[in-house]
């Protein structure tokens, strides 16, 4: 098996409960870590509590609710007809 060194930078006192919980559970919390980057690699979701969008993804999303209000928004009932409006756009 072909394997990678990966450095994360995790505050200290999530390391330790985290170690905790592996350790009452038998576990390491290296095998925690590779458990969960094998389920986001093979398609998994993830799920992240304290997400702060950037300036410039904050920008993006009032842009698309002034869009959205404004009824610019073109909607879809299957992906054949996206894809001819897609067509469409490129000529």
């Amino acid at each position: 098996m072909n394997t990678r060194t990966l450095t994360i930078r995790v505050p200290g006192d999530v390391v330790a409960v985290a170690q905790d919980r592996a350790e009452r559970l038998g576990i390491s919390l290296s095998l925690v870590l590779r458990n969960e980057l094998h389920r986001f690699a093979n398609g998994g979701d993830v799920l992240i509590s304290d997400f702060q969008p950037s300036a410039s993804l904050r920008r993006a999303i009032v842009s698309a609710e002034k869009e959205h209000a404004a009824g610019k928004l073109k909607i879809f009932s299957a992906p054949k007809e996206a894809l001819a409006h897609l067509k469409k756009l490129r000529r």
